[in-house]
């Protein structure tokens, strides 16, 4: 268990802001334990606050499309910490939270390998047309006119579309290199 909490007299309610994967919170309960009182909070229009969560001690906001304004802070007066479940707070009004020390709190470095993966997978597919052939060839072959549309070379390509030799073996290396056990 990660998280320490110390007032005995109640359990810390902390409001879990639009999950993504529904009410079920067992990786959060193993996180901070069964003495927590782990609540799903989807907001829609009404944004974050209310009164019937002026108990609410932690936020974890899943999402960024909900915002987390001054005014939802105001009426949050048990509130100790906010964390932001990805990379951006835009939507947390970061100034409301410092006046009352509220730390904020996000993740860095969530997914950027994994974007930087995947948009060279969708330079790739888009400078070699996979996509387009594949959907043509979906079409084709079944209708019995399996006609192969023409693949564009990279090297063709105008500049700023070009893939390099080296940009190539940079992407096959970090695909095939040995995983590091961070």
């Amino acid at each position: 268990m990660f998280l320490t909490y110390t007032d005995e007299s109640h359990s810390m309610k902390i409001a879990i802001v639009d999950p993504q994967f529904g009410n079920d919170f067992d990786i959060e309960r193993q996180v901070v334990g069964s003495d927590a009182d782990l609540v799903a909070v989807n907001p829609g229009r009404d944004g974050v606050s209310g009164a019937d969560r002026a108990d609410i001690e932690a936020i974890v906001h899943c999402r960024s499309r909900h915002k987390l304004r001054a005014t939802d802070i105001e009426k949050l007066p048990r509130l100790r910490i906010v964390v932001q479940a990805g990379v951006g707070t835009d939507h947390i009004d970061i100034a409301a939270c410092s006046s009352r020390g509220i730390p904020v709190c996000n993740v860095p470095d969530y997914g950027t390998c994994e974007i930087a993966d995947h948009a060279m997978g969708l330079i790739l597919d888009l400078c070699r047309g996979i996509s387009a052939h594949n959907e043509h060839m979906s079409v084709a072959v079944p209708a019995g006119r399996p006609t192969l549309c023409r693949m564009r070379r990279s090297s063709g390509l105008p500049d700023g579309l070009s893939v390099s030799s080296d940009l190539a073996g940079l992407a096959a290396h970090s695909l095939f290199a040995p995983k590091r056990s961070d």
